[in-house]
């Protein structure tokens, strides 16, 4: 992937994803979406915890609206 997500980038993740789930059972395509919605939630909680390190050290403004 470039420096800048561009368009080129959605596409080759698009294309990369088809190829991988092409040849997968409905079943099996549902649980591989599950089991990467378990890893991104994972990623996303643990960038959480990080970003609210980050703010208690006064290093990053929160964001309020």
């Amino acid at each position: 992937m470039s420096n800048k997500f561009t368009i080129e980038d959605i596409h080759r993740l698009r294309e990369k994803n088809y190829e991988k789930t092409k040849h997968m059972k409905p079943s099996d395509l549902i649980e591989e979406t599950k089991r990467q919605a378990k890893v991104c939630k994972h990623l996303l909680q643990e960038l959480r915890k990080s970003a609210k390190k980050e703010i208690g050290k006064g290093k990053v403004k929160k964001i309020t609206k």
